[in-house]
């Protein structure tokens, strides 16, 4: 398994509107999976992940300053379990030692249980709560902020 950057815009969109996947990452207010694009813009990273000489889901980190990023995960169900624990743990070490970020940090609906325990499974931990910050299927939920520092290792 690899992670690389990558600027293929139609390849992150064809994850991330996967029928598996864009279900788990839109809210209320997204658009549909035909009118959704994903953001250009250079700051962002974007990391697909190859497992077997195909590309089988992405990461995007968005950097909220300097030195913290925000993270996002999209994999298909061939990534599902260990392998997506280890695809992320990829994807962090690869932001480690390509950018100054010093800290990763992500924000889960409580209704999503599933991508909360994946964070903490990666090393995230919970540092907060965000009451009614998200809607979806009508309802308010809170969101999870679960976050990192950078090993010192690196």
């Amino acid at each position: 398994m690899e992670v690389n950057r990558t600027f293929d815009y139609g390849l992150v969109r064809s994850i991330m509107t996967s029928p598996r996947v864009y279900p788990h990452i839109i809210d209320d207010f997204s658009p549909s999976a035909e009118e959704f694009r994903p953001i250009r813009d250079d700051r962002l990273i974007y990391l697909a992940v190859s497992d077997e000489s195909e590309v089988r889901g992405a990461f995007l980190f968005v950097p909220e300053n300097g030195v913290l990023f925000r993270v996002h995960h999209f994999l298909l169900p061939v990534l599902w379990g260990s392998k997506a624990i280890a695809a992320a743990r990829l994807a962090m070490t690869w932001i480690w030692e390509n950018t100054d970020c010093q800290r990763i940090s992500g924000k889960t609906p409580t209704c999503n249980r599933l991508a909360w325990k994946f964070a903490e499974k990666v090393g995230m931990k919970t540092v907060g709560y965000e009451p009614n910050s998200v809607q979806i299927g009508g309802k308010l939920y809170a969101q999870i902020i679960t976050g990192m520092n950078r090993p010192e290792a690196v």
